[in-house]
């Protein structure tokens, strides 16, 4: 307690008394107030500042007291406690007292507060469509990939699609390593818990679709459908590694959703196992935003298609930076012992460039518009890689991609 502060205060107050009584309703209130922080009694409480948060509020102006002697400086509030995504401001010092005025009390702490009201994550919105666990492993790995990925992401579905054998329990399978490597993970990022991820794997449909390109909506059609519903003005990148069975069934049930989805697919093979949504999509709906990718992605792996020299090779990269690295990297190379990967452009395109601009440079591709629509590029045709269209546009970037995600996998060491 500051006594000198109480010394003058009841001589203020008796003398006071002796004119209109001693009164506790003129109380300091100026300085800025922090979250949860109260400068003496009028200072209102604003969330933390940095972040999506807004910036603390300036506390009111002080109320002059009467005639009395000048009371001491008040203490400066305590720091408020983190906010959600912001710190909280400190509560701001109490100005001088008047003549019967007390000085301000010390802040309390702030409660911990939440993001600025309104505010929305900017990482991007992705779904991933996939046919992992069918004849091909290399979906094992670009999950794998994904998920070591995942904290730059605001993963909204993982989908079982076909073609072939593959079903949930197999993106289930990976999200089990995912979750023996969690706490290593988070200690280097923001990454969705295990089961936010669980929540959002959904089993799609189980086989092509009919010649009309579509039948019945599955749950991992209806997830498309449900997240493009929702109130963000962010798009949602629906990346396909599988045939694009689901995503031409969520279209059908609601053309609406082509205003919020941006699909970036992979084609060749995958194309072929379901000729008739692909159709579908391609005929009736050319106002769709979609990157075709028939042949660009031979350059995440084919020899020759960027630097394969020493640990760059797709076998020596995987002994040397995957192997031993956690769960993650045991399934990796369980499934397979070099490196393939070959859906993973479609998340190197969300890793490094411009997402909104196909056209331009980027780790997953550089794509051309052509006479289809506005909204539809494919392979670009002058930067063919032994004889792949477009894949020197990813080939180019090996050493780069594969350094970063090598210093992702030392992670989980």
């Amino acid at each position: 307690m500051n006594t000198k502060w109480t010394h003058w205060t009841l001589i203020g107050c008796l003398a006071s008394v002796l004119v209109v009584g001693c009164s506790d309703d003129e109380q300091d209130d100026s300085g800025p107030s922090g979250s949860g922080g109260t400068a003496g009694q009028a200072g209102s409480s604003a969330s933390g500042g940095s972040g999506p948060g807004g910036a603390s509020e300036t506390g009111g102006t002080t109320q002059t007291g009467g005639t009395g002697g000048t009371g001491e400086t008040g203490g400066t509030g305590e720091t408020g406690g983190t906010g959600g995504t912001g710190t909280a401001g400190s509560a701001g010092s109490s100005g001088s007292a008047g003549s019967s005025g007390s000085a301000g009390s010390s802040g309390s702490a702030g409660s911990s507060g939440s993001a600025g009201s309104g505010s929305t994550s900017t990482k991007p919105r992705v779904i991933v469509s996939t046919d992992i666990g069918g004849d091909d492993p290399d979906d094992f790995q670009s999950m794998v990939h994904y998920l070591v990925y995942a904290d730059m992401f605001d993963t909204e579905g993982l989908i079982s699609s076909p073609p072939k054998g593959g079903r949930k329990e197999h993106i289930e399978e990976v999200l089990d390593a995912y979750a023996s490597d969690f706490t290593k993970l988070s200690a280097h990022g923001d990454y969705p818990s295990v089961d936010s991820l669980r929540s959002v794997t959904k089993q799609g449909a189980t086989g092509a679709a009919p010649s009309d390109g579509f039948a019945s909506s599955t749950e991992g059609s209806q997830l498309i459908v449900d997240a493009a519903k929702v109130s963000d003005s962010r798009p949602i990148y629906v990346l396909v590694w599988g045939s694009i069975t689901d995503v031409a069934q969520a279209v059908h049930d609601d053309p609406s959703i082509k205003d919020k989805i941006r699909v970036y697919s992979i084609g060749a093979w995958n194309t072929i196992m379901d000729k008739s949504a692909r159709r579908y999509l391609y005929d009736d709906h050319a106002d769709m935003w979609w990157i075709e990718n028939d042949t660009t992605f031979y350059g995440m792996y084919e020899s020759g298609c960027g630097d394969h020299g020493g640990d760059l090779s797709n076998n020596e990269f995987v002994e040397q930076h995957v192997v031993g690295h956690g769960a993650l990297g045991d399934l990796f190379y369980d499934k397979k012992h070099d490196l393939k990967m070959g859906d993973t452009p479609s998340v190197l395109y969300m890793l490094n460039g411009d997402i909104d601009d196909p056209e331009g440079e980027s780790w997953g591709g550089q794509f051309r518009a052509t006479d289809h629509g506005a909204n539809y590029w494919t392979d670009r045709t002058d930067e063919a890689c032994h004889g792949w269209e477009g894949a020197s546009t990813v080939g180019n970037w090996r050493e780069q991609f594969l350094r970063d995600w090598q210093s992702r996998m030392d992670r989980l060491q």
